[in-house]
């Protein structure tokens, strides 16, 4: 059987609400700057220790962020891109696939061609309640949860 984890980014690893003025930033001035310049909210170093030993355990790890809230040119949703797949490179977190979708759209409907047991590690609650299989909520410590599945304890969603 394939598994997956499936990390969001804004909120979970990437501490993108915390950058000065983002909101500004990105719905007023599209400027993609608080993407890149956004700190990481854990230790990158032990998160892709824990990530690693998931991957020896045969997950592939999957990152499905959405892209501005704002409707925005096409231009501008690529730098956002760019801009994010320039932060996984600079943090060293290998991801196996990467789907950056329009704000608003259904996870877990983006990836429902992959089959097998997949995990979402997410900070938004209606992103969590919609996901059908076992979630790790973002607004507490990852990397605790992470070695909790690792020791066998997945939280399932009714």
């Amino acid at each position: 059987m394939s598994k997956y984890l499936v990390f969001d980014m804004d909120g979970t690893i990437v501490d993108f609400y915390g950058v000065t003025d983002w909101q500004k930033a990105i719905d007023i001035n599209q400027d993609a700057t608080p993407y890149a310049i956004a700190k990481p909210i854990y230790n990158m170093f032990q998160l892709n220790a824990i990530i690693k030993a998931f991957r020896k355990m045969g997950y592939k790890i999957i990152v499905s962020s959405w892209l501005s809230k704002v409707n925005t040119a096409s231009e501008f949703q690529q730098e956002i891109i760019n801009a994010k797949l320039a932060w996984l490179k600079e943090h060293s977190f290998f991801y196996d696939e990467v789907y950056f979708l329009p704000y608003g759209t259904d996870k877990a409907s983006a990836i429902s061609h992959l089959s097998g047991l997949k995990i979402l590690i997410d900070d938004n609650d209606e992103v969590l309640q919609s996901w059908h299989g076992p979630t790790i909520d973002a607004k507490y410590n990852i990397i605790e949860s992470l070695v909790g599945v690792l020791g066998g304890h997945v939280r399932e969603n009714a």
